[in-house]
């Protein structure tokens, strides 16, 4: 290989790595609390009702009643569903960690929402899954994905392209793979 291809393999591997640092961080912590939610209290609910009232006819038209739920109610993140019953109409909001549910009586427009919370650090799980999170974020997970498989290539590149120490990285390489298939095998149900 030249020495320019091995500069260039050396340079993207290091900007690719630099680009997926944070993002790294992010996802390796954030599955940490999912392996071990009970250890960051991940489970725990904080629940809020408030009661209110709508306008008078606004339950009519569910895209005005969806939006004053938002602007005056708390009611946040993607509408999951909206039921119009005989006598009641009921939302349901959610986002990651977090679940707003609104019930609104048609009859007299009295309203109760009901807020579940599980804190930021449910919060940032629920990222790392991807879950109630919206098509943006599902971006960001997969850029992520593409960015480390490239610095993971790149890395190993680099590894093939210097001699001196390369059969004893291709080593742990290969010892690090093994290990990895062999868990699943023995370990995983």
């Amino acid at each position: 290989m030249s020495p320019d291809n091995k500069k260039l393999i050396r340079a993207a591997h290091g900007l690719l790595s630099l680009l997926a640092l944070s993002l790294l961080a992010f996802f390796a912590a954030t599955g940490l609390f999912l392996n071990h939610s009970g250890w960051f209290g991940l489970d725990e609910i904080t629940l809020s009702k408030t009661e209110g009232a709508v306008p008078a006819g606004i339950t009519k038209d569910k895209l005005l009643f969806v939006e004053e739920l938002r602007a005056r109610h708390g009611c946040r993140g993607g509408l999951e569903s909206i039921d119009v019953g005989d006598s009641e109409v009921r939302a349901v909001f959610k986002a990651p960690a977090r679940r707003s549910e609104a019930v609104c009586q048609l009859a007299t427009g009295h309203l109760e929402v009901t807020h579940e919370t599980r804190g930021l650090l449910a919060r940032m799980a629920e990222l790392h899954k991807g879950g109630d999170a919206g098509p943006a974020w599902s971006l960001v997970i997969d850029a992520t994905a593409l960015v480390c498989l490239a610095s993971a290539l790149t890395g190993l590149g680099l590894t093939l392209t210097v001699h001196k120490g390369r059969s004893v990285r291709l080593s742990l390489a290969g010892i690090g793979t093994a290990a990895v298939v062999i868990l699943y095998f023995v370990a995983v149900p």
